[in-house]
C-alpha cells in the first residue's frame, strides 16, 4: 500500500474510485421515518482512501496553521498556493477535491452517480482542516470594537459561521452585531 500512497504523492492523482461517496439514510431515533426532516444522511467513503487521507493530513499539518475557530475548490487551491505547502501536496489536494461524485442508497436501491462540484467531502478527516484553511481570513474584528464592554465574537463550525454578542438587552446586542456587519468588507 505504501507504493500506492507514494505514487499518489508523486503524481498528485487521487484515484477516482476513492472519490465516490455512497449516501445512506438513517431515521432519527424516536421520530417518524416517513417525514424527510426525521432522516439523517451519512456519506460512506472508501476505507483505503480514509487511511491515505489520515497520512496526507499529517503532512498538511506540517505547513498549515489555521486559526482555532473553525468550498469553493478553486478558492481553496488558491489559498493553498499562498502557504509553504509543497506543490506536490497541493496537487494531491486538488486531485482529492476534483471530480468527486456520490450516489444515494435507499433500501437496496442505488441511484445513478451525481457530480459534487463544491465543498469538502462529508466524513473525510481532511475536510475540517481544509474548510478551516478556507475560512481563515474571515475577519473576527476582535480588538476593533474597543468602545464596548464586550466584543462581538465570531464562531465557525463546519459550514456555519455566526457573529454573536451578549447583553441583558436584546436591542443592545443587536446594535453590536449590526455594527460588526457595517464594518465588514462588502
Amino acid at each position: 500500500m505504501n507504493r500506492v500512497y507514494n505514487g499518489i504523492l508523486y503524481t498528485g492523482r487521487f484515484p477516482e474510485e476513492w472519490k465516490r461517496g455512497k449516501i445512506i439514510t438513517i431515521p432519527k431515533a424516536g421520530k417518524d421515518p416517513r417525514k424527510p426532516e426525521n432522516i439523517r444522511s451519512i456519506t460512506l467513503l472508501s476505507h483505503v482512501a480514509k487511511t491515505f487521507e489520515r497520512a496526507l493530513l499529517t503532512k498538511l499539518r506540517l505547513f498549515l496553521t489555521p486559526r482555532m475557530e473553525q468550498v469553493w475548490h478553486d478558492g481553496l487551491i488558491h489559498k493553498l498556493l499562498d502557504t509553504l505547502l509543497p506543490s506536490a501536496l497541493i496537487r494531491v489536494v486538488a486531485g482529492f477535491l476534483q471530480c468527486r461524485s456520490f450516489c444515494v442508497a435507499v433500501d437496496d436501491v442505488l441511484s445513478a452517480p451525481r457530480p459534487i462540484r463544491v465543498g469538502v467531502p462529508q466524513g473525510s478527516c481532511l475536510s475540517p482542516e481544509l474548510y478551516a484553511l478556507y475560512t481563515d481570513d474571515i475577519p473576527t474584528l476582535r480588538g476593533h470594537l474597543d468602545d464596548w464592554k464586550d466584543d462581538v465574537m465570531l464562531a465557525l463550525d463546519a459550514d456555519d459561521s455566526a457573529y454573536f454578542a451578549s447583553s441583558r438587552r436584546a436591542d443592545l446586542a443587536a446594535k453590536r452585531v449590526q455594527r460588526v456587519f457595517d464594518l465588514l468588507p462588502e
